[in-house]
């Protein structure tokens, strides 16, 4: 009698194992698919933001060349301006 009775509880609580697992797998599926949808969703974010600043370091590449270019002239100015004064006070 005691065996039947401790039979009767081990497959209770398998059937009840059973039952959870089954009852799990959806839920599971379900959180993965939001997980992707949520990864999916900040790799777009990344993706935009990498844009946004390839283009800001695109554009301070070409103010930084401008920048070079004036500061350039500005020298080759001075350079001229000390030899004028240098001629001049011959």
């Amino acid at each position: 009698m005691e065996y039947v009775i401790i039979a009767i509880l081990v497959l209770g609580f398998a059937a009840v194992i059973f039952q959870m697992r089954k009852n799990t797998k959806p839920q599971d599926a379900e959180s993965f698919s939001l997980l992707n949808q949520n990864i999916q969703g900040i790799q777009t974010r990344i993706d935009k933001t990498t844009e946004s600043l390839n283009a800001r370091l695109d554009n301070a590449s070409r103010v930084i060349g401008d920048v070079n270019k004036e500061l350039g002239q500005v020298k080759e100015m001075g350079r001229n301006m000390r030899s004028a004064a240098t001629l001049g006070s011959k």
